[in-house]
């Protein structure tokens, strides 16, 4: 650990020295930077200049004293705004991984996509020995080829896992759920990493990696806790920084999305689903869009758009999704025709 990071008291995770809010546990701290002043002969209280409040000369040797004012918690972080400044932060919710539930989806959709790829190369592999031998392969060939096969369905999984995860930080199964892995710190994991994280799935994709997951406070598997990284919902909202009518919104995957001015906003709902659209011009002058998905943190949601429609001056209009509720309503009937035909049958015999 370096002078420019310390130790959270609560969770025990490494956050930044100048830290008001621990980003893992959402502890909060009154944080104050003290300086050796050669004119008073003493640590004195530094301004964000780095020049002693007494007497305005430069300060050496400048570090940073931290007091412990609340513990953290999702309901604790978010219950109040934290003024920093002229400006308002909210901390929506701490960062930490996804839970089993939400990691099973993606799994399950990984799976699936694996299995697909494994049949087609296996299929590619299986013609030409078909066709070169059309009466059968003998009991030696025939073993050496199952063993190979078997092999291959081994190898796909982590060559799979590391590519996708070292280039993307996601698989098409994590980013059906809204998954990424993420390092601790928040950048992109390295391919070692990722070598680390699939290498362990192997043992983990059982009870004991469910567990290992439920325990640790960050929610990561043994894979996570070696290669240091979490695995995020992309969706969720950490913090959101207000200054007058300009927001920057940082997300668990700690993106970070500035509004200089908002032009307008949509509220799409769908039963429990809330989705928020923003277009707007960043402090910069440059276009911004951004999509918040909001049904993960539903309470924050109302709270934020509240806040945003409140400093703005307008008011976000509220649309179904229609696509949503025509994709409902095909489902829906196919599943009545499904279980029609499959009734239709003992209805007829029953009516003879």
């Amino acid at each position: 650990m370096s002078d420019q990071t310390k130790k959270c008291p609560v969770c025990a995770e490494e956050i930044k020295a100048e830290a008001k809010l621990c980003r893992f546990c959402g502890a909060t701290f009154e944080v104050t930077r003290r300086g050796y002043c050669s004119t008073d002969h003493a640590m004195m209280e530094v301004d964000e200049n780095g020049k002693c409040k007494t007497c305005g000369n430069e300060v050496m040797d400048i570090r940073f004293e931290t007091r412990l004012i609340a513990e953290g918690g999702k309901a604790a972080a978010a219950s109040a705004p934290i003024p920093t400044g002229d400006a308002v932060e909210w901390v929506i919710e701490p960062i930490r991984g996804e839970g089993v539930n939400w990691r099973f989806n993606g799994v399950f959709m990984d799976a699936l996509l694996i299995y697909v790829i494994y049949a087609i190369i296996g299929t590619i592999i299986t013609l030409p020995v078909a066709l070169a031998n059309p009466e059968g392969m003998n009991d030696d060939l025939a073993a050496i080829y199952t063993g190979g096969l078997f092999v291959l369905y081994i190898a796909i999984w982590p060559v799979y896992l590391i590519l996708c995860e070292t280039i993307w930080g996601m698989t098409p199964g994590k980013k059906s759920s809204n998954l990424k892995v993420i390092r601790k710190d928040g950048g992109k994991i390295a391919w070692w990493q990722a070598v680390i994280r699939a290498l362990f799935a192997f043992v983990e994709y059982n009870p004991i990696g469910a567990i290992v997951i439920w325990l640790t406070p960050l929610k990561q598997r043994i894979g996570d806790l070696i290669a240091g990284t979490l695995v995020v919902n992309t969706a969720k909202i950490h913090k959101v920084e207000f200054r007058g009518t300009e927001v920057a919104l940082e997300f668990h995957d700690y993106r970070r999305v500035e509004f200089g001015t908002i032009t307008s906003g949509v509220i799409h709902k769908f039963g429990m689903i809330r989705q928020l659209e923003l277009d707007g011009v960043s402090p910069q002058g440059t276009p911004v869009k951004m999509k918040w998905l909001g049904q993960f943190q539903r309470h924050e949601f109302e709270r934020v758009c509240h806040e945003l429609e409140h400093r703005n001056g307008m008011t976000f209009p509220q649309k179904i999704m229609i696509w949503r509720l025509i994709v409902l309503l095909i489902t829906i009937s196919c599943l009545l025709g499904f279980v029609a035909i499959l009734l239709a049958p003992s209805l007829l015999n029953s009516m003879r």
